[in-house]
């Protein structure tokens, strides 16, 4: 079991995160993380294979500001407007000042027209 204000701050942890991305902020998302923090996405088709190939994959604070740096300079892609919804926060683990966390997140995208669709489902 954790102690209250730890799930709580972990908690609050999870909705920055996503609010964050909502809002936008790309360029302080990677404070959340240390510096060689380890970002990666893992589609579900390869979370079971050795080994678990990342179509995006980023190994410290400075790899994610260059992606994003790219994202904003380089890249062209559809505009719209996300939500990630955060639910099921879970810790699984605790060794130390260590927390192993789950949590399920749901993403809706709403183009310029006001369509919203589903985006992404995941852990």
């Amino acid at each position: 079991m954790v102690a209250a204000d730890i799930y709580n701050a972990i908690l609050a942890l999870q909705y920055r995160y996503a609010r964050l991305l909502d809002d936008d902020r790309l360029e302080e998302w990677p404070d959340l993380f240390v510096d060689r923090g380890v970002y990666k996405v893992i589609p579900r088709e390869n979370w079971n294979r050795e080994p678990k190939l990342a179509i995006l994959f980023c190994d410290s604070r400075a790899m994610m500001l260059d992606r994003i740096r790219s994202l904003r300079t380089a890249n062209i892609y559809n505009i719209h407007y996300p939500r990630h919804v955060v639910t099921n926060v879970e810790v699984l683990a605790v060794r130390d000042d260590d927390y192993e966390v789950a949590a399920a997140y749901t993403v809706y995208q709403t183009d310029l027209e006001g369509q919203t669709k589903l985006f992404s489902v995941g852990q």
